[in-house]
């Protein structure tokens, strides 16, 4: 890849970050936002548009087969292993990075009622993390629930 290609695909993810970025403050108020949740808006909105916007270059190249674009060849190899990677992206985002903040931030909504000034800021982390992993075992749990019992379905015995 040389580098005219690269500095364009740099410049293009950075306009999708600002755009995003321009779009939460345009929308959230100032003074009830924090940067966590702006953090988590703004990577989980670059990645959705970036999905999309490469959808016109998957078409593409479903109807005429290769793309070359100077040094820079996309194949439907590349492709495939750009929709797996955004795959798990998604899925860290979803599972993960939103339920941990949330997580947060209601945690740092509860400390700040009480009139405990001892609460160290690490332990609001912990507490978080602790939540988010329980979170995550709930889903697997009704996941594998989901996969074992089928309704209608007799068991043989």
């Amino acid at each position: 890849m040389d580098i005219i290609t690269s500095s364009i695909f740099v410049a293009f993810i950075l306009l999708i970050f600002i755009s995003s970025w321009i779009f939460y403050n345009y929308f959230v108020n100032y003074h009830e936002s924090t940067i966590l949740a702006a953090l988590t808006f703004i990577i989980s909105l670059s990645t959705c548009f970036i999905l999309v916007l490469f959808i016109p270059i998957d078409i593409y190249l479903v109807s005429n087969g290769n793309l070359e674009i100077s040094h820079l060849e996309i194949t439907q190899k590349v492709i495939s292993k750009f929709y797996h990677s955004m795959f798990w992206v998604l899925i860290f985002e979803a599972y993960v990075l939103v339920p941990f903040s949330y997580f947060y931030l209601k945690n740092k909504k509860s400390y700040k009622n009480e009139f405990d000034d001892n609460v160290v800021p690490f332990e609001n982390t912990i507490e978080s993390l602790k939540k988010t992993i329980y979170f995550i075992l709930l889903l697997i749990v009704l996941s594998i629930i989901g996969l074992i019992y089928r309704p209608g379905h007799k068991l043989a015995m």
